[in-house]
């Protein structure tokens, strides 16, 4: 193995996510949710221990279980600003490119087809929808889950039970996918201690989690979490019960559609084994939900089902790989490349989002302020910050505008003003609203 290649590959891949995003963040392509709830609620943890986000009104945590945020807190102190965790994101999923490789080679002893299966899974298209998507915690799945792969081809227990621990404490449903792993391991040969280390752990969590949710200060956590379910039961075991006794309600035509694409885009090889099998409860949680975009596998929702089944690519292509020629296996590995490889163009930044972007830096740091989505991200440190929902159909004309509302005076702000907030003190109420295509 060229011990250099993987390097190569993520350091490559990682100066195209970090442009890929920073261009979204400078074209106001970024937003409060999600990008400033993580940004102010490791911001308000290394000076109160608390995950407050101030738009929620509440502990971050009482919104998903994700210790492994914790992991974050050392480079956001180092620099506590949303740009820490933008890099953040796009160096850890590059990085999850060398462990990926380390073990397809591995299993194949081929650094064409290592190469050829991880550019495949770096420039997945739903990996980069995740990637260029804000900051969510989900996007550390990629990076654990080639941790457990390359754990697996390599023998190495210990790195196992640590990638583990860390996909665990992505999100409150990741024990149900590493549980199925657990099992399915039971039957390969060399991986019981795997499997009962995956099953124990998986078991652990799901209890963790259910006892932290039945906390009366979280109870209402669980109960918007179910919401998104509410058809088929209020709770995560009568939602169990529907589907046991419902079987068919688990797979629509559109889903079916999304997974058949899913499989297609990942090499289609998954099929060939059962280790692709912890994609499918990831899989089902989103798309049996109600929500448009999770349903849809949209943004970051696919974080863990595509590196799932690329892992199983990987499995199956080392299966048929002892029959196939060398140039049958080239063939094989140029076709996954071909079917999974995209690429998306990083955002034009244009002069005028950059004088914005300056204006509303211009603001006093811990002054209250509301502030459209888009516009959060770009904000100092505010002690008080609102999203703003809707605003009176008289400033639609405008494209951006500051109101101070103590003074009830607006302040439309000109690309050429160079002293916008002269007019209002550290003590104003701000209100930012940007309309895109005004006029």
């Amino acid at each position: 193995m060229n011990n250099r290649l993987p390097y190569i590959i993520a350091i490559t891949v990682a100066v195209y996510y970090l442009a890929l995003k920073f261009t979204r963040h400078y074209s106001l392509q970024t937003f409060g949710f999600d990008l400033s709830a993580f940004d102010y609620a490791l911001a308000n943890w290394n000076h109160s221990t608390s995950f407050f986000t101030p738009f929620f009104g509440k502990s971050y945590l009482s919104e998903h279980f994700f210790p492994s945020l914790v992991l974050f807190l050392p480079f956001h102190l180092i620099y506590p600003h949303p740009e820490t965790l933008l890099c953040l994101q796009a160096l850890m999923v590059a990085a999850a490119g060398i462990p990926f490789y380390k073990g397809v080679f591995r299993l194949t002893g081929c650094s064409i087809s290592a190469t050829a299966f991880t550019l495949a899974f770096l420039m997945n298209p739903w990996i980069i929808k995740g990637v260029a998507f804000d900051f969510h915690l989900e996007m550390l799945q990629p990076l654990a889950i080639a941790m457990i792969f390359y754990s697996l081809t390599a023998k190495r227990h210990a790195v196992f039970v640590f990638s583990m621990i860390v996909l665990l404490g992505t999100k409150e449903n990741q024990w149900m996918s590493t549980l199925v792993l657990g099992l399915v391991l039971i039957f390969y040969r060399g991986k019981r201690v795997y499997a009962v280390s995956a099953i124990l752990l998986s078991l652990l969590t799901c209890l963790l989690v259910l006892k932290v949710w039945s906390d009366p200060d979280r109870g209402t956590a669980l109960a918007y979490y179910m919401q998104r379910y509410s058809p088929y039961g209020t709770s995560p075991f009568a939602i169990a019960g529907h589907f046991i006794t419902h079987p068919h309600h688990m797979f629509t035509v559109e889903s079916w559609t999304l997974f058949i694409k899913l499989i297609l885009r990942t090499g289609i090889l998954s099929i060939l084994t059962p280790l692709s099998l912890p994609a499918l409860p990831e899989f089902l949680v989103h798309t049996l939900s109600y929500g448009a975009q999770q349903r849809n596998l949209q943004l970051y929702y696919a974080s863990a089902v595509v590196p799932w089944l690329f892992a199983g690519s990987a499995f199956g292509f080392a299966t048929i790989r002892r029959v196939l020629s060398n140039r049958s296996a080239l063939i094989v590995s140029l076709m996954i490349v071909i079917l999974s490889v995209s690429f998306t163009a990083p955002a034009a930044v244009t002069a005028e989002s950059r004088e914005v972007i300056k204006l509303i830096k211009s603001i006093p740091q811990g002054s209250n302020v509301s502030a459209e989505n888009e516009l959060i991200p770009h904000l100092k440190r505010q002690k008080d910050l609102r999203e703003i929902k809707f605003i009176n159909q008289d400033y639609f004309r405008w494209k951006y505008i500051v109101l101070d509302i103590r003074k009830r005076e607006s302040i439309i702000i000109h690309m050429d003003s160079n002293s916008l907030f002269q007019r209002s003190d550290s003590s104003g109420f701000y209100l930012l609203y940007t309309k895109k295509n005004a006029n």
